[in-house]
C-alpha cells in the first residue's frame, strides 16, 4: 500500500502579471472617491470611504506562506 501526502505551497503575492489588475481597481477606487464617501455602502465596505491603498508586493511568498511551507517540511 502506498501513502502519499501532499501539501500546497506556500501562499505567494499575486504574479506581477495579475497585480496590473489589482493595482488598476485601486486607482478606480481613487478615482471615484467622492461618489464613494457620498454612498451607503455594506458595512463591509465602510473601510473604502476613508481611501484604499495596496502596498501588494508581487511573486514572493508572504508571511504565513513561509510558515505553511515551514509547517509542511516539519510534518
Amino acid at each position: 500500500q502506498c501513502h502519499l501526502q501532499m501539501g500546497r505551497h506556500g501562499s505567494r503575492y499575486p504574479l506581477a502579471s495579475e497585480l496590473v489588475y489589482i493595482t488598476g481597481l485601486v486607482d478606480k477606487l481613487a478615482n471615484a472617491s467622492a461618489a464613494i464617501k457620498k454612498a451607503k455602502l455594506p458595512s463591509g465596505l465602510e473601510f473604502l470611504k476613508e481611501g484604499y491603498n495596496t502596498t501588494l508586493g508581487h511573486d514572493d511568498l508572504t508571511a504565513p506562506g513561509r510558515q505553511q511551507l515551514f509547517n509542511h517540511g516539519v510534518s
